[in-house]
């Protein structure tokens, strides 16, 4: 049974989640896509994807991988409106946690969004996907290092140059958005709606 912290968390849409956003906080995604219904069935999880938040200028990006792409930014709000460039929403939930002990200093934040943007372009970390599904099946299965990036490879990768590390599981070595959930350390603070009218 994956973290009940979804389940408990209350609605607020996009715009007010933008007055509360900080630098590093954590975007998770529940898709109701065939991947993500294989993400989260594996790791017994609600959601399939995560994701950092960060401001650019006055517009809040995810920096993230994803499967088509790899490494990448683009807006939050392209979730709601543009999803890879179909003019239509993510199909799914959305989320915004946030790492009790993500530093809110100018250096430690420089130190982070040059980590993350050195790995914009990176792959998208297929092997790994397979090595997971795969894993289930024969448990000798380890994961391996490589450059290329699942999403919650990316996430761990940029936390870990700030010195927080994330659990991954014991036998495989493997990472899930579920693990970074469940972290003690990570809150979730609202589930992410769309705005129901315009200003």
């Amino acid at each position: 049974m994956g973290t009940l912290k979804f389940s408990q968390s209350s609605k607020k849409e996009l715009r007010e989640v933008e007055k509360i956003a900080k630098n590093g906080d954590l975007f998770f995604a529940s898709g109701d896509y065939p991947l993500s219904g294989v993400i989260k069935k594996l790791s017994d999880s609600d959601v399939s994807h995560v994701g950092i938040l960060w401001w650019w200028n006055d517009c809040l990006m995810i920096l993230e991988s994803v499967d088509t792409f790899g490494v990448r930014t683009v807006p939050l709000f392209n979730y709601f409106n543009n999803y890879y460039a179909t003019r239509k929403a993510y199909k799914g939930k959305m989320y915004i946690g946030r790492h009790r002990q993500m530093p809110q200093d100018a250096q430690s934040q420089k130190v982070m969004l040059q980590v993350a943007m050195d790995l914009f372009g990176y792959s998208y970390d297929r092997a790994d996907e397979w090595e997971v599904l795969k894993s289930r099946i024969n448990k000798k299965i380890r994961r391996q290092q490589d450059d290329a990036f699942l999403c919650s490879e990316y996430v761990e990768t940029v936390f870990k140059c700030i010195n927080i590390p994330f659990a991954t599981e014991a036998r495989t070595g493997f990472i899930f958005p579920e693990n970074i959930a469940a972290d003690p350390q990570v809150d979730i603070l609202y589930e992410i709606i769309q705005n129901t009218h315009t200003i």
